[in-house]
């Protein structure tokens, strides 16, 4: 059994061992006596390939989280890099799989906030989006936005202002039909009437709960 390092320290997502590489169209590298896992990532980081398989002196660049067969324990892939000897590459039939760091950069918001871990913009990456106080997201809109190989799966949100229900009133009238959020409004009561402090008027602020 060989004695070298499945998984190096610098690539941190390893999927695992397997008796399955992907499909043929997905090789980019063929026979290539220098191959490493980390020659393999940066390949295939640009092709903006959300995973990378490396199997002897094949590097494959692919884009299927799925693997056609049932993991290995690592030391099946444990055999040397050619040129790496330091380092796994598997061989024929073995191969190791890796997800890239493949990343989204920032997630650029109009209205919108986000919430949770919005610093993590790698592949699979999931933030959370919410609105301001008093606001919600449109109608239709996910809650959170996930890092894919083509970017965000969503940067188009928009918030709407909250609004208060319609103020029924006895006996008096509204400053102002506004019902949007923080809004305030002067109720006044009609002539020979009053409020039970004896005020004739008092005020009224929408607020996100009421």
């Amino acid at each position: 059994m060989y004695s070298v390092n499945v998984l190096p320290s610098d690539v941190t997502d390893f999927r695992g061992c397997y008796s399955s590489v992907p499909p043929a169209s997905d090789l980019f590298l063929s026979d290539d006596p220098d191959m490493s896992v980390l020659l393999c990532k940066q390949a295939c980081l640009g092709q903006g390939s959300a995973a990378f398989v490396v199997s002897g002196v094949d590097c494959y660049c692919t884009n299927s989280s799925n693997v056609s067969a049932a993991s290995l324990a690592p030391h099946f892939c444990s055999a040397p890099c050619v040129a790496h000897a330091h380092q796994a590459c598997g061989s024929k039939g073995f191969a190791l799989w890796y997800t890239t760091d493949f990343d989204c950069g920032p997630l650029m918001l109009a209205d919108a906030v986000t919430s949770g871990d919005a610093s993590n913009t790698i592949y699979r990456a999931n933030v959370t989006v919410t609105c301001p106080e008093g606001q919600t997201l449109a109608s239709g809109h996910p809650e959170y936005a996930v890092c894919t190989r083509d970017g965000w799966s969503e940067t188009n949100f928009t918030c709407d202002v909250g609004s208060c229900p319609e103020v029924t009133l006895l006996n008096a009238n509204l400053s102002d039909p506004s019902r949007t959020y923080s809004s305030t409004v002067t109720v006044t009561c009609d002539p020979g009437t009053m409020v039970m402090d004896g005020a004739r008027s008092y005020t009224i602020t929408c607020t996100e709960t009421k």
